[in-house]
Protein backbone atom coordinates (compact mmCIF):
# COMPACT_ATOMS: atom_id res chain seq x y z
CA UNK A 1 0.00 0.00 0.00
CA UNK A 2 2.94 2.42 1.12
CA UNK A 3 4.46 2.03 -2.62
CA UNK A 4 1.06 2.40 -3.94
CA UNK A 5 0.71 5.20 -2.15
CA UNK A 6 4.07 6.57 -3.01
CA UNK A 7 3.89 5.79 -6.62
CA UNK A 8 0.42 7.95 -6.78
CA UNK A 9 1.43 11.19 -5.60
CA UNK A 10 4.70 11.02 -7.71
CA UNK A 11 2.93 10.43 -10.83
CA UNK A 12 0.63 13.17 -9.84
CA UNK A 13 3.13 15.99 -9.38
CA UNK A 14 2.60 18.63 -11.74
CA UNK A 15 5.72 20.74 -12.27
CA UNK A 16 5.26 25.03 -12.22
CA UNK A 17 5.79 26.83 -15.30
CA UNK A 18 9.03 29.61 -14.71
CA UNK A 19 8.49 33.22 -15.66
CA UNK A 20 10.49 33.72 -18.60
CA UNK A 21 9.98 37.45 -19.65
CA UNK A 22 6.90 40.15 -20.17
CA UNK A 23 3.77 38.48 -20.41
CA UNK A 24 0.60 40.67 -22.02
CA UNK A 25 -2.69 39.27 -21.06
CA UNK A 26 -5.47 40.92 -23.70
CA UNK A 27 -8.96 40.25 -23.96
CA UNK A 28 -10.26 39.62 -20.75
CA UNK A 29 -13.21 40.72 -18.07
CA UNK A 30 -11.29 41.21 -14.64
CA UNK A 31 -13.47 41.04 -11.61
CA UNK A 32 -11.72 43.06 -8.80
CA UNK A 33 -12.78 43.20 -5.07
CA UNK A 34 -9.92 45.11 -3.76
CA UNK A 35 -11.63 47.15 -4.99
CA UNK A 36 -14.47 46.39 -5.91
CA UNK A 37 -15.11 46.87 -9.79
CA UNK A 38 -15.51 45.17 -13.46
CA UNK A 39 -13.10 46.18 -16.02
CA UNK A 40 -14.05 45.31 -19.70
CA UNK A 41 -11.38 44.62 -22.45
CA UNK A 42 -8.67 43.98 -19.39
CA UNK A 43 -5.44 43.98 -20.32
CA UNK A 44 -2.82 42.65 -17.82
CA UNK A 45 1.13 43.28 -18.30
CA UNK A 46 3.55 40.76 -16.14
CA UNK A 47 7.30 41.47 -16.03
CA UNK A 48 9.64 38.79 -16.02
CA UNK A 49 9.08 38.21 -11.94
CA UNK A 50 5.43 37.66 -12.38
CA UNK A 51 5.16 40.86 -11.15
CA UNK A 52 1.48 43.18 -12.48
CA UNK A 53 2.93 45.85 -13.95
CA UNK A 54 0.08 47.49 -15.78
CA UNK A 55 -3.57 47.08 -15.30
CA UNK A 56 -5.91 48.78 -17.81
CA UNK A 57 -9.34 48.42 -19.41
CA UNK A 58 -12.94 49.90 -19.37
CA UNK A 59 -14.55 50.51 -16.13
CA UNK A 60 -17.92 50.68 -14.79
CA UNK A 61 -18.55 53.38 -12.29
CA UNK A 62 -15.43 54.60 -10.11
CA UNK A 63 -12.34 53.64 -11.39
CA UNK A 64 -9.81 52.16 -8.98
CA UNK A 65 -6.39 54.30 -9.25
CA UNK A 66 -4.77 50.90 -10.08
CA UNK A 67 -6.82 50.43 -13.69
CA UNK A 68 -5.23 52.88 -16.61
CA UNK A 69 -7.33 54.09 -19.13
CA UNK A 70 -3.89 53.91 -21.61
CA UNK A 71 -4.01 49.86 -22.84
CA UNK A 72 -1.30 48.15 -21.31
CA UNK A 73 -0.21 47.06 -24.53
CA UNK A 74 1.79 50.40 -25.38
CA UNK A 75 4.05 49.52 -22.22
CA UNK A 76 4.61 45.91 -23.70
CA UNK A 77 8.21 45.50 -24.78
CA UNK A 78 8.54 43.61 -28.34
CA UNK A 79 9.59 40.33 -26.94
CA UNK A 80 6.57 39.98 -24.69
CA UNK A 81 4.58 37.18 -25.13
CA UNK A 82 0.99 37.95 -25.69
CA UNK A 83 -1.99 36.01 -24.44
CA UNK A 84 -5.75 36.98 -26.39
CA UNK A 85 -8.18 35.60 -24.71
CA UNK A 86 -10.73 37.43 -27.69
CA UNK A 87 -12.82 38.69 -25.05
CA UNK A 88 -13.75 35.60 -23.58
CA UNK A 89 -11.65 35.18 -20.37
CA UNK A 90 -13.04 36.10 -17.09
CA UNK A 91 -10.06 36.71 -14.74
CA UNK A 92 -11.16 36.81 -10.66
CA UNK A 93 -8.70 36.90 -7.89
CA UNK A 94 -7.41 33.44 -6.78
CA UNK A 95 -9.82 32.11 -3.97
CA UNK A 96 -9.02 31.86 -0.27
CA UNK A 97 -9.82 28.09 0.69
CA UNK A 98 -10.76 29.31 4.98
CA UNK A 99 -11.07 25.84 6.61
CA UNK A 100 -8.90 22.68 4.99
CA UNK A 101 -6.24 19.92 5.52
CA UNK A 102 -4.45 20.96 2.74
CA UNK A 103 -0.98 19.44 2.94
CA UNK A 104 -1.55 17.62 6.01
CA UNK A 105 -3.22 14.69 4.77
CA UNK A 106 -2.29 13.36 1.57
CA UNK A 107 -4.21 9.97 0.82
CA UNK A 108 -6.42 9.53 3.87
CA UNK A 109 -6.03 5.44 3.30
CA UNK A 110 -2.43 5.53 4.17
CA UNK A 111 -1.70 6.69 7.56
CA UNK A 112 1.92 7.49 5.97
CA UNK A 113 0.82 10.74 4.49
CA UNK A 114 -1.52 11.63 7.16
CA UNK A 115 0.32 14.77 9.63
CA UNK A 116 -2.80 16.92 10.25
CA UNK A 117 -4.91 14.66 13.20
CA UNK A 118 -4.59 14.90 16.86
CA UNK A 119 -5.85 11.67 19.55
CA UNK A 120 -6.21 11.33 23.10
CA UNK A 121 -5.77 14.58 24.30
CA UNK A 122 -8.39 16.86 25.08
CA UNK A 123 -6.26 20.21 24.54
CA UNK A 124 -3.84 19.73 22.10
CA UNK A 125 -3.99 23.56 21.39
CA UNK A 126 -0.02 23.34 21.22
CA UNK A 127 -0.06 21.30 18.11
CA UNK A 128 1.00 23.43 15.02
CA UNK A 129 -0.23 22.52 11.25
CA UNK A 130 3.12 24.19 9.64
CA UNK A 131 4.83 21.67 11.44
CA UNK A 132 3.19 19.20 9.67
CA UNK A 133 2.50 20.42 6.25
CA UNK A 134 4.03 18.84 3.06
CA UNK A 135 4.06 21.18 -0.16
CA UNK A 136 4.51 18.67 -2.52
CA UNK A 137 1.27 17.42 -2.27
CA UNK A 138 -1.38 16.39 -5.07
CA UNK A 139 -4.29 17.97 -3.36
CA UNK A 140 -2.30 21.87 -3.28
CA UNK A 141 -1.54 21.34 -6.76
CA UNK A 142 -4.90 20.32 -7.92
CA UNK A 143 -6.56 23.24 -5.91
CA UNK A 144 -4.31 25.79 -7.66
CA UNK A 145 -4.98 25.23 -11.10
CA UNK A 146 -8.42 25.57 -10.23
CA UNK A 147 -7.90 29.09 -8.93
CA UNK A 148 -7.23 28.35 -5.23
CA UNK A 149 -4.23 30.65 -4.49
CA UNK A 150 -4.10 30.47 -0.48
CA UNK A 151 -5.43 27.97 2.16
CA UNK A 152 -5.71 27.86 5.88
CA UNK A 153 -4.91 24.52 7.46
CA UNK A 154 -5.61 23.04 11.07
CA UNK A 155 -5.21 20.18 12.59
CA UNK A 156 -8.11 17.91 13.11
CA UNK A 157 -8.75 14.72 15.58
CA UNK A 158 -10.75 13.55 18.19
CA UNK A 159 -9.46 16.05 20.57
CA UNK A 160 -11.25 18.85 22.08
CA UNK A 161 -8.87 21.46 21.41
CA UNK A 162 -7.12 20.12 18.05
CA UNK A 163 -4.12 22.82 17.69
CA UNK A 164 -3.15 25.70 16.05
CA UNK A 165 -4.15 27.07 12.20
CA UNK A 166 -1.75 28.54 9.52
CA UNK A 167 -2.58 30.33 6.40
CA UNK A 168 -0.62 29.38 3.28
CA UNK A 169 -0.26 30.29 -0.59
CA UNK A 170 -1.00 26.71 -2.66
CA UNK A 171 2.50 27.72 -4.67
CA UNK A 172 6.32 27.71 -3.21
CA UNK A 173 8.79 25.40 -2.96
CA UNK A 174 8.93 25.23 0.88
CA UNK A 175 7.10 25.67 3.51
CA UNK A 176 8.47 29.15 4.45
CA UNK A 177 7.89 30.14 1.07
CA UNK A 178 4.71 29.27 1.30
CA UNK A 179 3.32 30.51 4.61
CA UNK A 180 1.44 33.98 5.07
CA UNK A 181 0.50 33.54 8.67
CA UNK A 182 0.91 31.36 11.82
CA UNK A 183 -0.53 30.39 13.86
CA UNK A 184 -4.29 31.85 12.56
CA UNK A 185 -7.01 30.46 14.87
CA UNK A 186 -6.96 28.20 17.37
CA UNK A 187 -9.28 25.58 16.83
CA UNK A 188 -11.67 23.48 18.64
CA UNK A 189 -14.55 20.37 17.87
CA UNK A 190 -18.15 20.22 19.69
CA UNK A 191 -20.07 17.63 19.25
CA UNK A 192 -19.56 13.88 18.02
CA UNK A 193 -16.10 13.63 16.61
CA UNK A 194 -15.16 15.27 19.98
CA UNK A 195 -16.88 12.30 21.96
CA UNK A 196 -14.96 9.73 20.29
CA UNK A 197 -11.95 10.94 22.82
CA UNK A 198 -11.17 8.80 26.13
CA UNK A 199 -9.71 11.86 28.01
CA UNK A 200 -13.41 14.48 27.12
CA UNK A 201 -16.28 13.62 28.99
CA UNK A 202 -18.32 12.11 26.04
CA UNK A 203 -21.47 14.28 26.55
CA UNK A 204 -21.80 17.79 24.87
CA UNK A 205 -22.02 19.53 28.42
CA UNK A 206 -18.97 17.48 29.50
CA UNK A 207 -17.63 18.84 26.05
CA UNK A 208 -18.40 22.60 27.31
CA UNK A 209 -17.67 21.95 30.63
CA UNK A 210 -13.84 21.13 29.69
CA UNK A 211 -13.69 23.97 27.28
CA UNK A 212 -15.15 26.19 29.85
CA UNK A 213 -12.28 24.59 32.32
CA UNK A 214 -9.64 25.38 29.81
CA UNK A 215 -10.37 28.65 28.62
CA UNK A 216 -10.52 29.90 32.29
CA UNK A 217 -7.07 28.30 32.55
CA UNK A 218 -6.04 30.76 29.37
CA UNK A 219 -7.87 33.50 30.87
CA UNK A 220 -5.76 33.47 33.93
CA UNK A 221 -2.27 33.17 32.19
CA UNK A 222 -3.27 36.19 29.97
CA UNK A 223 -4.29 38.26 33.39
CA UNK A 224 -1.32 37.58 34.77
CA UNK A 225 1.11 38.74 31.98
CA UNK A 226 -0.69 41.39 31.61
CA UNK A 227 -0.75 42.45 35.59
CA UNK A 228 1.70 44.47 37.16
CA UNK A 229 0.32 43.44 40.79
CA UNK A 230 2.56 41.34 42.81
CA UNK A 231 1.83 37.60 43.69
CA UNK A 232 2.55 35.30 46.56
CA UNK A 233 4.74 32.77 46.52
CA UNK A 234 1.50 30.25 46.22
CA UNK A 235 0.20 32.16 43.95
CA UNK A 236 3.09 32.33 41.66
CA UNK A 237 4.02 28.36 41.36
CA UNK A 238 0.37 28.34 40.69
CA UNK A 239 0.84 29.86 38.01
CA UNK A 240 4.16 28.49 36.81
CA UNK A 241 2.47 25.01 36.57
CA UNK A 242 0.13 26.71 33.86
CA UNK A 243 2.83 28.27 32.04
CA UNK A 244 4.44 25.02 32.33
CA UNK A 245 1.78 22.88 30.20
CA UNK A 246 2.38 23.65 26.81
CA UNK A 247 -1.28 23.46 25.91
CA UNK A 248 -2.76 26.01 27.76
CA UNK A 249 0.00 29.69 25.93
CA UNK A 250 -1.97 29.09 22.97
CA UNK A 251 -4.89 29.59 25.23
CA UNK A 252 -4.00 32.70 26.79
CA UNK A 253 -3.42 34.16 23.35
CA UNK A 254 -7.08 33.52 22.54
CA UNK A 255 -8.09 34.96 25.88
CA UNK A 256 -5.83 37.77 25.60
CA UNK A 257 -7.54 38.57 22.25
CA UNK A 258 -4.71 37.78 20.12
CA UNK A 259 -6.14 34.64 18.26
CA UNK A 260 -9.83 33.75 17.46
CA UNK A 261 -10.87 30.59 18.36
CA UNK A 262 -12.37 28.22 15.94
CA UNK A 263 -15.05 25.97 17.16
CA UNK A 264 -16.31 23.28 14.34
CA UNK A 265 -20.44 22.68 15.10
CA UNK A 266 -23.03 21.85 12.74
CA UNK A 267 -25.73 21.33 15.30
CA UNK A 268 -28.26 24.72 15.92
CA UNK A 269 -27.98 23.50 19.87
CA UNK A 270 -24.23 23.45 20.05
CA UNK A 271 -23.79 27.05 18.66
CA UNK A 272 -25.95 28.46 21.02
CA UNK A 273 -23.85 26.61 23.62
CA UNK A 274 -20.64 28.13 22.41
CA UNK A 275 -22.38 31.79 21.80
CA UNK A 276 -23.46 31.60 25.24
CA UNK A 277 -19.78 30.63 26.59
CA UNK A 278 -18.30 33.22 24.45
CA UNK A 279 -20.83 35.86 26.20
CA UNK A 280 -19.39 34.29 29.48
CA UNK A 281 -15.95 34.53 28.88
CA UNK A 282 -15.77 37.42 25.91
CA UNK A 283 -13.22 35.81 23.60
CA UNK A 284 -12.92 35.82 19.38
CA UNK A 285 -15.43 33.36 17.89
CA UNK A 286 -15.57 31.67 15.06
CA UNK A 287 -17.93 28.60 13.76
CA UNK A 288 -17.01 26.46 11.25
CA UNK A 289 -19.33 23.64 10.07
CA UNK A 290 -22.50 25.46 10.76
CA UNK A 291 -24.83 22.92 9.22
CA UNK A 292 -27.87 24.77 10.97
CA UNK A 293 -26.28 28.01 11.78
CA UNK A 294 -29.45 29.48 9.79
CA UNK A 295 -31.69 28.52 12.90
CA UNK A 296 -29.55 31.18 15.08
CA UNK A 297 -28.65 33.51 12.28
CA UNK A 298 -30.11 35.93 14.38
CA UNK A 299 -27.65 35.31 17.66
CA UNK A 300 -24.83 34.85 15.39
CA UNK A 301 -25.12 38.28 13.56
CA UNK A 302 -25.78 39.92 16.85
CA UNK A 303 -22.47 38.71 18.41
CA UNK A 304 -21.09 39.72 15.18
CA UNK A 305 -19.58 35.85 15.19
CA UNK A 306 -18.84 35.04 11.65
CA UNK A 307 -19.53 31.29 9.72
CA UNK A 308 -17.37 29.10 8.05
CA UNK A 309 -19.87 26.90 6.53
CA UNK A 310 -18.54 23.23 5.38
CA UNK A 311 -19.84 23.10 3.18
CA UNK A 312 -22.16 25.90 1.82
CA UNK A 313 -24.93 23.27 1.39
CA UNK A 314 -25.16 20.47 4.01
CA UNK A 315 -26.85 17.94 3.34
CA UNK A 316 -29.30 16.55 6.68
CA UNK A 317 -27.12 13.09 6.59
CA UNK A 318 -26.59 12.77 10.38
CA UNK A 319 -27.92 14.21 13.59
CA UNK A 320 -26.27 16.97 13.95
CA UNK A 321 -27.14 18.14 10.21
CA UNK A 322 -31.27 16.89 10.81
CA UNK A 323 -32.38 20.74 9.94
CA UNK A 324 -30.02 21.00 7.29
CA UNK A 325 -31.36 23.37 4.25
CA UNK A 326 -29.47 24.56 0.92
CA UNK A 327 -31.07 28.23 2.08
CA UNK A 328 -28.74 28.36 4.89
CA UNK A 329 -25.80 31.08 3.57
CA UNK A 330 -29.11 33.25 2.05
CA UNK A 331 -30.90 33.31 5.69
CA UNK A 332 -27.37 34.06 7.21
CA UNK A 333 -26.45 36.84 5.28
CA UNK A 334 -30.35 37.87 5.73
CA UNK A 335 -29.82 38.49 8.94
CA UNK A 336 -26.37 39.94 8.75
CA UNK A 337 -23.96 37.39 9.91
CA UNK A 338 -20.52 36.95 8.04
CA UNK A 339 -20.22 34.12 6.18
CA UNK A 340 -17.23 32.72 4.13
CA UNK A 341 -17.40 29.10 2.69
CA UNK A 342 -14.75 26.23 2.90
CA UNK A 343 -14.69 22.72 1.35
CA UNK A 344 -13.11 21.64 4.56
CA UNK A 345 -12.07 17.89 2.68
CA UNK A 346 -8.71 18.00 1.55
CA UNK A 347 -9.25 16.72 -2.26
CA UNK A 348 -12.21 18.93 -2.05
CA UNK A 349 -10.53 22.77 -2.07
CA UNK A 350 -10.39 22.22 -5.49
CA UNK A 351 -14.21 22.55 -5.86
CA UNK A 352 -14.70 25.69 -4.18
CA UNK A 353 -15.49 27.49 -6.52
CA UNK A 354 -18.56 25.62 -7.02
CA UNK A 355 -19.51 25.88 -4.13
CA UNK A 356 -19.43 29.63 -4.26
CA UNK A 357 -21.34 29.31 -7.42
CA UNK A 358 -24.36 27.23 -5.20
CA UNK A 359 -24.84 30.63 -2.99
CA UNK A 360 -25.35 32.54 -6.83
CA UNK A 361 -28.07 29.93 -7.29
CA UNK A 362 -29.69 30.25 -3.84
CA UNK A 363 -29.98 33.90 -4.74
CA UNK A 364 -26.28 35.70 -3.58
CA UNK A 365 -25.64 38.37 -5.93
CA UNK A 366 -22.54 36.79 -7.79
CA UNK A 367 -20.04 39.88 -6.96
CA UNK A 368 -21.27 38.98 -3.30
CA UNK A 369 -20.51 35.03 -3.63
CA UNK A 370 -17.06 36.09 -5.29
CA UNK A 371 -16.10 38.89 -2.36
CA UNK A 372 -17.13 35.76 0.36
CA UNK A 373 -14.47 33.29 -1.37
CA UNK A 374 -11.70 36.15 -1.15
CA UNK A 375 -12.03 39.43 0.48
CA UNK A 376 -13.87 37.67 3.25
CA UNK A 377 -12.00 35.30 3.67
CA UNK A 378 -8.95 36.98 4.11
CA UNK A 379 -10.25 39.23 7.17
CA UNK A 380 -11.57 36.13 8.79
CA UNK A 381 -8.06 35.03 8.93
CA UNK A 382 -6.41 38.13 9.42
CA UNK A 383 -4.83 38.49 6.20
CA UNK A 384 -4.00 41.80 4.06
CA UNK A 385 -6.65 42.58 2.10
CA UNK A 386 -3.59 43.05 -0.45
CA UNK A 387 -3.36 39.09 -0.68
CA UNK A 388 -7.05 39.61 -2.77
CA UNK A 389 -6.01 42.57 -5.20
CA UNK A 390 -4.70 42.86 -8.65
CA UNK A 391 -2.95 46.04 -9.16
CA UNK A 392 0.47 47.26 -10.33
CA UNK A 393 3.64 46.01 -7.96
CA UNK A 394 1.97 43.33 -6.79
CA UNK A 395 2.74 39.27 -7.44
CA UNK A 396 -0.03 37.93 -9.68
CA UNK A 397 -2.50 36.21 -8.27
CA UNK A 398 -5.14 35.26 -10.54
CA UNK A 399 -6.64 32.77 -12.82
CA UNK A 400 -8.12 33.31 -15.98
CA UNK A 401 -11.19 31.05 -16.96
CA UNK A 402 -13.13 30.68 -20.65
CA UNK A 403 -16.38 31.28 -18.73
CA UNK A 404 -18.06 32.04 -15.63
CA UNK A 405 -16.03 30.72 -13.04
CA UNK A 406 -18.61 29.62 -10.69
CA UNK A 407 -20.31 27.64 -13.01
CA UNK A 408 -19.31 24.30 -14.48
CA UNK A 409 -19.13 26.36 -17.79
CA UNK A 410 -15.95 27.95 -17.03
CA UNK A 411 -12.71 26.34 -16.92
CA UNK A 412 -8.97 27.35 -16.08
CA UNK A 413 -7.00 28.26 -19.04
CA UNK A 414 -4.26 30.36 -17.09
CA UNK A 415 -3.29 30.58 -13.65
CA UNK A 416 -0.73 32.19 -11.50
CA UNK A 417 0.00 32.07 -7.84
CA UNK A 418 3.16 34.25 -6.35
CA UNK A 419 3.48 35.11 -9.80
CA UNK A 420 4.61 31.61 -10.60
CA UNK A 421 2.55 31.05 -13.96
CA UNK A 422 0.57 28.17 -14.96
CA UNK A 423 -0.14 28.77 -18.48
CA UNK A 424 -2.54 25.85 -19.14
CA UNK A 425 -3.77 24.55 -16.06
CA UNK A 426 -6.29 21.88 -15.87
CA UNK A 427 -8.78 20.93 -12.67
CA UNK A 428 -9.13 17.30 -11.76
Amino acid sequence: MRLTALAMATALSLPASAQAGEVLLRGLTLHLVEPAATVQNAEILLDDRGVVRCLSGDVTGARPPSVQAKPCREQAGSTAEVRDFGGKGVAIPNLIEPYNQLGLVEIEAEEESADGSTHRLANAAQVRAIDGIRLNSRAIQAAQQAGVGIAAVHPLGSSLITGQSAALRTCGATVDQAIIRSPVAVHARIGHAAKRDDQVTGSRSGQLAKLRELLLQGQRLAKAASSKQKLSPAQDDSLQRLRDDPSLPPLAEVMAGKLPLVVHADHADDIAAVLRLQRELGFRLQIAGGAEAHLAAAALAAQQVPVILTPGSARPNDFARLRATDQNARLLLQAGATVAIATEHTYDARNLRWELGLLVQQGVAWAAALRIGTLTAAQLLGLDPQVVAIAPGLPANFTVFDGDPLTYDGHAVWTSCGGTVWPQPRQR
